[in-house]
């Protein structure tokens, strides 16, 4: 790799996940530097997550067309600097700033120690992190311009809109005849109970003329 194109920048001990920054790193590599602060700003506003594709345990669906992904404000910012700081060592070099691109983007594991304060047996997540950017030559400017306007030919498509179909319920009418039915069912049980609490009192009374024709009797 040749010095004279290149800017280099390592952050020794950088408070962030070790998967976080391998996931970031995967997904800013091989672009402009002009492109991954985009990503690494959205991803800070909330409004567009880093996609996860190695560690995904656990990890839920977001929104888009990402199968899983974070926002991971705290990484971002790191990296966002990292990335600030290389653009003006290359700066210091006299090179191109907006012809920038990401090399080499990689995120190892840094010692863990524990917590300040009391301990509940729980270590810090620590990394490195290195980052070279390098300066574009006219043909690698072509490409990326053809790609960038290919993203933004597929932004400006418009979304296409799905129909929503609406179901009515349908209401089921009940025939005449059956009404008339039922009508004529509960007036014949009407007139069954009527008749059986006519024939209970005459029962009743019929008891109780009994019980005075014995205690006149007995008298």
């Amino acid at each position: 790799m040749n010095d004279q194109i290149t800017a280099k920048v390592s952050g020794r001990d950088l408070s962030i996940s070790r998967k976080t920054g391998i996931e970031i790193c995967n997904h800013l590599r091989n672009r402009t530097t002009k492109q991954a602060k985009s990503i690494l700003e959205d991803a800070i506003a909330l409004k567009r997550p880093i996609p996860h594709k190695r560690f995904t345990n656990g990890l839920g669906h977001k929104r888009g067309n990402l199968t899983s992904g974070r926002y991971s404000i705290k990484a971002c910012t790191e990296l966002l600097n990292m990335i600030k700081s290389a653009e003006s060592n290359a700066q210091d070099k006299g090179l191109n700033i907006n012809a920038l691109k990401i090399v080499h983007f990689a995120t190892q594991k840094a010692s863990t120690p524990f917590h300040h304060g009391r301990q509940t047996r729980r270590k810090t997540k620590r990394s490195h992190v290195d980052l070279v950017v390098a300066e574009m030559s006219k043909d690698d400017k072509k490409i990326e311009a053809k790609h960038e306007k290919s993203g933004e030919a597929e932004s400006d498509k418009k979304p296409v809109i799905e129909k929503k179909v609406t179901v009515t319920p349908i209401e089921k009418t009940v025939p005449e005849k059956t009404v008339s039915k039922e009508i004529k069912k509960t007036d014949a049980q009407k007139k069954n109970y009527e008749e059986e609490r006519a024939r209970l009192k005459k029962i009743v009374e019929e008891k109780r003329k009994q019980k005075e024709q014995e205690k006149k009797l007995m008298a």
